[in-house]
């Protein structure tokens, strides 16, 4: 059994513009398309959301201490207002 190859933005643009060229030729394979494009949003999406909780634990470690960054577990509870809309 094959291993499994991560998924990446690249890897699904490239699929898209195969795909893009299939259903140029035979709108058939539109749903296929449309998935494509659906799955890189949503990990467009994945990604932007990771990033944004490292920027906030980035910036709470700057203020706070925290008992274990690993796992995330902060010693205070942050503030709702800082989580919501953390300066960049």
């Amino acid at each position: 059994m094959r291993g499994r190859t991560s998924i990446t933005v690249e890897r699904l643009d490239a699929a898209i513009v195969d795909v893009a060229q299939l259903v140029v030729g035979d709108d058939r394979y539109m749903p296929l398309f449309e998935r494509l494009l659906a799955e890189r949003e949503t990990l467009v999406k994945k990604q932007d959301t990771l990033s944004r909780a490292q920027a906030i634990v980035r910036q709470r470690l700057g203020q706070d201490c925290w008992s274990d960054i690993g796992g995330a577990t902060p010693r205070t509870m942050p503030d709702r207002h800082e989580i919501a809309s953390p300066s960049p």
